[in-house]
């Protein structure tokens, strides 16, 4: 509510100027014919140099006003593509393992729903910035023909004041008392109309700051669940050659002397320095199966390929390495 001027007629006593009538002794004027002297003014003719106007042509510079093309910005509307999140449920086909309860019962869900995000595309109504031809006022010199007065002497025939003595009859003014009836000013109280300003209440329409909520694009930063390939070490058994020295028994009643070049085909003898034997020897317990270290090796699943291991005659001992 606010206070808004008006107005209310109200009556006020004032005092009023009245004439009223009375008698006043005034001088009023009356005429007597006399006879005065007096200077007749009388006209001689004479000759005197004046100024007559002529007009020249001249030629001045004005401004005009000339329309000039220009370019303009302004905004124009158009419409732009955005994209908006949005959660919809979609059905997981299929059955799914929930579990037993103390009893053994085993538990399974049917028909089961599940929230995907997805984006949903919307216009909204933007403005950009065109050049729009327009046409700005602007002031071009020209010159414009006028007319110019000068002024050049010529001689014209004038009368020249002069006097002349004569007798003229004249009326003389004189005053004599007479009564006159005037109007004396005096007051008198009457009432007089007025208009006060008083304030009354009434509404306004004010606006007051509120807040209006839009969508603004922007970008959220989600992590997302995703398979990575990893190394993990584990133990295979492997089968690596060695090798080992063997004793075959060879005769003492062989001859040597006839046979002495058929010695590696019909005897038995050492053979282990000069043609030696590979054979396959599987690896011992615990060499297959290494120490590990203070029990901590962690458990691995069986479809993860398994490291190489390397075992020495000397030493059983692991050389595990992760690939590069």
């Amino acid at each position: 509510d606010i206070q808004i001027p008006a107005w209310k007629q109200i009556w006020k006593p004032v005092w009023k100027e009245i004439q009223v009538p009375a008698w006043k002794e005034i001088q009023v004027p009356d005429w007597k014919k006399i006879w005065k002297p007096i200077w007749v003014p009388i006209k001689v003719p004479a000759w005197k140099e004046i100024q007559v106007p002529a007009w020249k042509q001249i030629w001045k510079p004005v401004w005009k006003e000339i329309q000039v093309p220009d370019w303009k910005e302004v905004q124009v509307p158009a419409w732009k593509q955005y994209w908006y999140p949005e959660w919809i449920k979609i059905g997981v086909p299929g059955e799914k393992y929930l579990g037993k309860d103390h009893d053994g019962w085993e538990y399974t869900s049917h028909d089961l729903w599940k929230k995907k995000l997805v984006w949903k595309s919307g216009w909204k109504k933007i403005w950009k910035t065109e050049q729009k031809q327009i046409w700005r006022t602007d002031k071009k010199l020209e010159w414009k023909s006028a007319w110019k007065q000068i002024w050049h002497s010529a001689k014209k025939q004038v009368w020249v004041e002069d006097k002349k003595l004569g007798w003229k009859e004249a009326w003389k003014q004189i005053w004599r008392t007479e009564k006159k009836q005037i109007w004396v000013p005096e007051k008198k109280l009457d009432w007089k109309a007025a208009w006060v300003q008083i304030w009354k209440p009434s509404k306004k329409l004010v606006w007051v700051p509120d807040k209006k909520l839009e969508w603004k694009e922007a970008w959220k930063q989600i992590w997302v669940p995703d398979w990575k390939e990893i190394w993990l070490p584990a133990w295979k058994k492997i089968w690596k050659p060695v090798w080992i020295s063997e004793w075959f028994p060879s005769p003492d009643h062989h001859d040597h002397h006839h046979h002495h070049h058929e010695e590696i085909e019909h005897g038995w003898d050492r053979k282990d320095g000069t043609s030696p034997k590979v054979l396959f020897k599987r690896s011992e317990a615990e060499t297959a199966q290494p120490k590990t270290v203070d029990g901590q090796l962690p458990k691995v699943s069986a479809n993860i390929t398994p490291a190489v291991v390397k075992t020495d005659n000397t030493e059983n001992k692991s050389d595990f390495r992760f690939p590069s």
